[in-house]
Parts: C-alpha cells; structure tokens; sequence
C-alpha cells in the first residue's frame, strides 16, 4: 500500500495584542534530498523551491528578530548589511512593545510541530544556529512576486524553514509560496488535503 508523503509543513502563529501572524512553512532535509538534485547551490535552491531570491545573510541567530520587527513595523524594503544593527536599536528602544516582543518570541519560542517538521521541539534561533539563514522579501515586488514583507529562509542538514511575520492577514504571501512549493513538488492543482 502506499504511504502518503507529506512535501511540507505549515505553521501559523498569531499575536492577539497586535493581530501580527507569523507564518512557517518547512520542508524535511529527507524531502529535500529526494527531490533536489545534491549539487544545487543553496540559494539556487530557495529559488527554485519558494520562488524567492535570497538577500543578505543574517549575521547572527540573534538577528532573526530584526527582521521580523522591521517587517511588523512596516518595512517593506530589502535589508542590507546594516539594517540589523539599526533595527536592533529601534526594538530595543520600544522593547515592551507588542510587536518586538512577538519578533523576539518567535525566534526563542521552541516549537511542538508535527515530528517530521524541523521546527518540532526547535527554535528559529537554534535552527539558524545549525544552518545558513538569509533574509527574504522587499525586493520581491521588482521581480513579479506578489509579495512586499520581510521574513527569512534558514537552510541546514534539518532541511528549509521559510518564516515571515505581518501585521493582520497575509493571504498573498501564504498563497504564493505555497503556489511555489506545489509547483515544486508537481502536486496536482485539483488536489486537497
């Protein structure tokens, strides 16, 4: 009999206080190897999975959060080498803030996602710690995708986590990296789960 595959796991958290939401999606490093051919660049290979090009690494786990306050904050541009730095010193400035106590959360929160999912009993901080992290987004819009956020991709033996935070609903942002991953794995349009 065959057994079902799951290609990718997603997970949505949401702030009440600000209606930020923070979504994740992540594909298993076993997935990953099945269907990527082994000598592809990693960045070729966020491209060619999310639809997304990569911007500038993040110097540090700690930094994750930079970019999800920027983004919660309305930023929309792509970040540079130093944008953590100042972003970094705006979140702390307003540290009891909603929106930059959720960006910190949800790099030390540890997650319980399902076992396959690298999240699962993780944090985004470890996860970067492990692997390569880039930030994402800004730059989008230029080049036909829809989406105009921020958020960060990590990449390691565990396999790809892709998180982006906004303020209220994200639809777009959702609809089209899932669009990305579908194509991807050739997953039929008429399928759903």
């Amino acid at each position: 009999m065959p057994r079902a595959v799951p290609y990718f796991y997603e997970t949505t958290v949401f702030e009440p206080q600000t209606g930020a939401e923070a979504g994740l999606l992540t594909v298993p490093a076993a997935v990953l190897r099945e269907v990527v051919p082994p000598d592809i660049a990693p960045e070729a290979l966020v491209d060619q999975v999310l639809g997304l090009r990569v911007g500038v690494p993040v110097p540090s786990p700690d930094d994750l959060s930079e970019v999800f306050f920027a983004s919660l904050a309305g930023r929309v541009v792509s970040f540079d080498d130093f944008s953590f730095e100042r972003w970094r010193s705006q979140r702390l400035e307003v540290a009891d803030d909603p929106r930059a106590r959720f960006a910190v959360e949800l790099t030390q929160t540890e997650f319980v996602a399902v076992e396959e999912s690298p999240l699962n009993g993780s944090t985004l901080a470890r996860l970067a710690a492990r692997g390569t992290a880039w930030t994402v987004g800004g730059v989008q819009v230029s080049i036909g995708h829809p989406w105009t956020g921020l958020g960060v991709v990590i990449l390691g033996e565990f396999g790809l986590v892709f998180a982006s935070v906004a303020r209220g609903f994200r639809e777009e942002v959702y609809l089209a990296t899932r669009y990305h991953l579908r194509r991807f794995f050739r997953v039929p349009p008429d399928w759903r789960p």
